[in-house]
């Protein structure tokens, strides 16, 4: 009798459930700790106050307290459901991932799935279901549990069920989005082990990175403010960074001409949560486009793709370069200076980073070849390897990209705020003669970059005179911000320290 070739399986769908029942009961338990069991005891204690403290208050006083109480109810809600959703996102998703796709990496598991009539890419479509159906069917749980129990005390505590529902979304929408990527990971890692390293590796890499590059930026780009956040944008590919942010807008209504009152809490982001949702499901359907012509017999590789091979080894020379190269160079050369520009500590952080380089590059060799042999014709990517590294630094120390006489135009910027440190000096300015006469300043600033160096290495070998630092943060109309930051020395020859206080002063 012919087999028949089936797209969906019961027994694989609730066997997982069945078969890692502890893991999907602590998501719930968590969940439960932190939304009805933690906001009862909110309410509970909203209740006893006001019972103790404002027995039987009507009018404007209670209604007072009744919207404060709300507000505040809300803000603990979309908090949990944006700092803590996220936190239980990234964990959970991947340990759902890890159970689901287990099979993945056994060879006899994968043997077995192989022999039943169903396709590989339905097999693993559906272990997916299975995995992010239970946990959005346990959020639905904890919303009528919490919704339950603040009914029990009513509006008059400060229950709203709106933030409820809200909690459900955003919480719903990142496990979509977190175990899409988990998924994707999944399918091209052949280590149970080795998935959650790149999934959280790849979770911070963009911001990682980013958040490095300002910091080599900050020893050789004159004026790099090398602050962290710099570089922003890249934020945007680590949602993992961006979701943990709340951004509340608070609602508020004027009680007096002195006095405003919380009324409530917006969470402005849900086109950015649907878009980062949407990108999951895109991730899973692709993750299942790879299933259906990855080779199974790539069980126990680090990476089962062939053609994501290269891109592994290069991210680890990459990471290990900027990380070792960072940790030498500010424990052996660095000293708190906000730029170093001199030849020898550009050689310096070129040997850090050819160090930390070749670890990372040889170290994913053995792990892909699963060898420690690994030294013999692999040395043409690593002087590759080099030469980037070397060429980013060079760019870096003579400024190629622009960065250090980067100024924005006068008519676009809406005011500046200059701080130095010289008493805690601050002045913001917003008049366009000022605005221009902080650009000049600036400028003049930039032109005397070899006069400062020079006074730079004069206070580093005799510790004569005194440093400041000043920073330039410019408030651009279209709402961007340019920030630029310097070290100026009383034993410079020239009077930007001078032109500074009078401008501050003026």
């Amino acid at each position: 009798m012919k087999s028949k070739t089936s797209s969906f399986n019961k027994t694989l769908f609730f066997g997982l459930w069945k078969r890692f029942w502890p893991l999907f009961t602590a998501y719930g338990a968590i969940w439960v700790l932190l939304m009805p069991v933690a906001l009862g005891n909110q309410l509970a204690r909203t209740v006893r106050w006001a019972a103790d403290t404002m027995p039987g208050t009507t009018g404007d006083n209670g209604m007072q307290f009744t919207t404060s109480s709300a507000a505040s109810f809300g803000n603990q809600v979309l908090n949990m459901a944006t700092t803590g959703g996220t936190i239980m996102a990234i964990i959970f998703c991947v340990l759902v991932a890890m159970a689901a796709y287990s099979y993945l990496y056994n060879p006899r598991a994968v043997s077995a799935m192989g022999s039943l009539p169903m396709k590989r890419q339905d097999i693993f479509r559906t272990q997916m279901l299975s995995g992010i159906s239970l946990m959005l069917l346990i959020n639905v749980a904890v919303c009528l549990i919490t919704l339950a129990v603040g009914s029990a005390y009513g509006a008059k505590a400060g229950f709203d069920s709106a933030y409820i529902f809200q909690w459900l979304a955003i919480v719903s929408l990142m496990d979509l989005f977190f175990y899409g990527f988990a998924t994707l990971c999944a399918s091209f890692t052949g280590n149970l082990f080795v998935l959650p390293f790149v999934y959280f590796v790849l979770n911070f890499a963009v911001w990682g990175f980013a958040e490095m590059i300002s910091v080599v930026m900050r020893y050789f780009v004159y004026g790099f403010s090398g602050q962290a956040g710099s570089l922003q944008g890249a934020n945007w590919f680590s949602p993992a960074v961006v979701l943990t942010r709340s951004d509340l807008t608070q609602v508020a209504h004027q009680v007096s001409d002195t006095e405003t009152l919380a009324t409530g809490y917006l969470y402005g982001h849900w086109v950015m949560l649907a878009v980062y949702a949407l990108v999951g499901v895109a991730f899973a359907v692709f993750a299942t486009l790879i299933i259906k012509r990855r080779r199974m017999e790539t069980v126990g590789d680090v990476v089962a793709l062939q053609p994501l091979k290269p891109a592994f080894k290069y991210c680890m020379t990459a990471g290990g370069a900027l990380m070792l190269g960072i940790i030498l160079f500010s424990m052996i050369n660095g000293n708190g200076e906000p730029t170093y520009t001199d030849t020898g500590k550009l050689i310096a952080m070129f040997f850090y980073m050819l160090l930390g380089g070749f670890i990372g590059y040889f170290a994913s060799e053995m792990l892909m070849q699963k060898t420690l042999r690994v030294f013999t014709g692999k040395w043409l990517g690593f002087g590759v390897s080099c030469g980037v590294i070397l060429a980013l630094l060079l760019c870096l120390r003579f400024d190629a990209f622009g960065f250090e006489c980067r100024q924005p135009d006068a008519a676009d910027v809406a005011g500046v705020n200059i701080s130095a440190d010289f008493g805690g000096t601050e002045g913001e300015l917003k008049e366009p003669e000022s605005i221009a006469a902080a650009l000049a300043l600036q400028k003049n600033i930039i032109e005397h970059k070899d006069i400062n160096n020079a006074a730079y290495a004069e206070y580093m070998a005799n510790r004569g005179g005194i440093s400041y630092s000043v920073q330039f943060t410019y408030q651009l109309k279209d709402g961007g911000q340019l920030l630029s930051s310097y070290t100026l020395y009383s034993s410079a020859k020239e009077n930007d320290l001078s032109d500074l206080a009078e401008l501050l002063n003026s």
